[in-house]
């Protein structure tokens, strides 16, 4: 910006520069993401193959898609169209602004289309593992994910890694079997 108002200064467009003295904002370093690997991902499947089979999907999700697990906690089933293979997701309930999400072939067979939550729980203040992430009027609360992938992941199966990296990896295994990363 400050280049900008330089310019417009010179030809005399605006009488000063506010940019003028302002400092350069300091870069920030990136968080370093330690990634799941490949024999990890398929630990966490074969455990919650078993213990939330339901659970699979939202991390599919996750992982195929790159939807924030808290913006997957809010998809209701009327956001899926399942004709054009995509998420609807409106801007209340994303980080940044209402987006169209494509749906792979497998996931899309995984999901059924009502007025419902995709990822719901059974019934009110129902906690047992089987009756969470499933389609229903009464939507998860906003830890359930977390605690289900700390108790499981973390204490269960003593993996230290984040929920959301599997968003990271997903990326990473398109870009390596082809993708562009503009697609990506």
């Amino acid at each position: 910006m400050r280049s900008v108002f330089s310019v417009l200064k010179k030809e005399f467009i605006v009488k000063n520069n506010p940019a003028q003295g302002l400092e350069y904002l300091l870069e920030e370093e990136s968080q370093f993401i330690d990634l799941i690997t490949d024999k990890e991902q398929t630990q966490i499947i074969n455990h919650f193959k078993i213990v939330c089979p339901n659970f699979n999907i939202f991390l599919k999700i996750i992982y195929q898609c790159g939807i924030r697990p808290n913006e997957i906690r809010q998809i209701k089933c009327s956001m899926i169209d399942l004709n054009k293979q995509i998420f609807v997701l409106p801007k209340e309930i994303t980080k940044t602004k209402a987006r169209k999400v494509p749906i792979s072939y497998d996931l899309k067979l995984d999901l059924s289309n009502s007025d419902n939550f995709l990822f719901g729980i059974e019934s009110p203040y129902c906690r047992r593992k089987n009756k969470l992430f499933v389609v229903s009027p009464y939507q998860l609360s906003v830890n359930v994910a977390g605690n289900m992938w700390r108790d499981n992941v973390h204490k269960g199966l003593k993996i230290y890694k984040k929920m959301y990296w599997i968003k990271h990896k997903g990326a990473n295994d398109k870009e390596e079997n082809g993708m562009k990363i503009q697609t990506v």
